[in-house]
């Protein structure tokens, strides 16, 4: 659970990834971890980047990122962290891992 802007701390491996659905593109770093609100309940990178709260880039298969947690306009408390391989289209990787925003006040 996070207040909102506190920092999120991500480490990530894909050492062992399968490239599917398909490939993860670290060259362009146009990836993107990010924070969608969990009733956003497509897979496709195009809607989800549409309700994305933050993001970070991943700038190769094994790496340490950061980045504020941020609520939606509509107060929603429940996210999740899904990954994207590619910007502008594609479909979610995985599963979403499930976090909580809450406010600071």
């Amino acid at each position: 659970s996070f207040k909102a802007n506190d920092t999120i701390e991500i480490a990530y491996d894909f050492s062992r990834f399968d490239d599917k659905p398909e490939k993860i593109d670290f060259d362009k770093r146009d990836n993107w971890v990010g924070i969608v609100p969990s009733k956003i309940k497509s897979r496709q990178e195009t809607e989800n980047d549409a309700y994305d709260t933050n993001y970070l880039r991943m700038e190769s298969k094994i790496g340490l990122g950061s980045m504020q947690a941020r609520r939606n306009g509509d107060n929603d408390t429940y996210y999740e962290l899904r990954v994207f391989p590619k910007d502008n289209g594609g479909e979610q990787i995985g599963i979403g891992i499930p976090i909580s925003i809450t406010s600071n006040e």
